[in-house]
């Protein structure tokens, strides 16, 4: 996580940017967050995956919402 910090820090590429944002969401899905929630402009998580085509988290948050049924 601190590689991470520090990479966003000094904005050292995108995709290092996404691994922080993927590290964020499992902290807080871990921590009791809503996997559903909606953002201000009312997308989820799920649909800032597939935005950005983040096939690893599309399958993590898909295997997620199924372990809530």
């Amino acid at each position: 996580l601190a590689k991470m910090l520090k990479c966003l820090e000094h904005k050292q590429s995108s995709s290092d940017f996404v691994n922080f944002q993927a590290v964020k969401m499992i902290f807080l899905l871990q921590k009791g967050a809503n996997i559903n929630a909606l953002d201000i402009n009312g997308h989820t998580s799920l649909y800032y995956a597939v935005e950005i085509q983040d096939i690893e988290n599309i399958i993590f948050l898909q295997r997620q919402k199924q372990n809530l049924h």
